[in-house]
């Protein structure tokens, strides 16, 4: 007689913590039936997963479930974040910038690297390209670095977003206008793409899906 263990997917993990990136959807299909696809190799085995912007930390512990053998990190700028990993087995919690390079280097150092970094911070052009700036050498060789939210980049005035979404952090509060612009991205996405033309730099590919993109580091 054989028994079938059947393991909770990744999309039904989300469901139960009621994290949005479960119900960020295209024709169906949410950020975290994209990551099942790329998230699975790593599922059963020791590795470790950074996500920038903590909110809640229901994604944090959708990552805890998910990666069973896996330490979770969690970066963001709000001070009141800190309770969401002090008690939970297996996450933990940095209050900081996620432009400030020592704050990360050290992290990854004492980490000794992230096999997933996932940017779901800020949604600010320059500083999600300057955490990927950051935190890109210190993905694992086989790894992989995911921005998230990508149709951000497009809005010009993201303050307003903001407060209709009712995201802001305190820092973003502080200031009268935050621009985005896409060309930010767009000579960041060239370059990457160039390189991969030219077989150049440690990306082995790149993928493109709604608001999202996943860099795969070079085994």
């Amino acid at each position: 007689m054989s028994i079938n263990f059947k393991r909770e997917t990744l999309q039904q993990i989300g469901r139960r913590y009621k994290t949005d990136k479960g119900s960020h959807n295209f024709k169906g299909t949410t950020y975290l039936h994209i990551y099942d696809i790329f998230f699975r190799w790593f599922r059963d085995v020791e590795m470790s997963i950074l996500e920038l912007g903590i909110k809640k930390g229901a994604s944090l512990r959708v990552w805890r479930d998910y990666f069973r053998k896996g330490q979770v990190y969690g970066l963001d700028i709000n001070p009141a974040c800190k309770k969401w990993g002090d008690s939970e087995k297996n996450i933990h919690t940095i209050i900081g910038h996620q432009d400030d390079k020592k704050l990360l280097d050290n992290l990854a150092t004492k980490t000794k690297g992230f096999d997933i970094i996932l940017d779901d911070c800020s949604h600010i052009n320059t500083l999600t390209i300057k955490s990927f700036e950051i935190l890109w050498p210190h993905v694992k060789k086989g790894g992989l670095y995911v921005i998230e939210d990508l149709r951000n980049s497009y809005t010009k005035n993201l303050k307003a977003d903001m407060i209709k979404g009712g995201w802001l952090s305190p820092l973003q509060k502080k200031s009268t206008v935050l621009e985005n612009h896409r060309r930010d991205f767009t000579e960041l996405f060239s370059e990457l793409i160039k390189q991969l033309d030219y077989r150049t730099g440690d990306k082995a590919a790149i993928h493109f899906y709604p608001m999202i993109c996943i860099m795969e580091k070079i085994k």
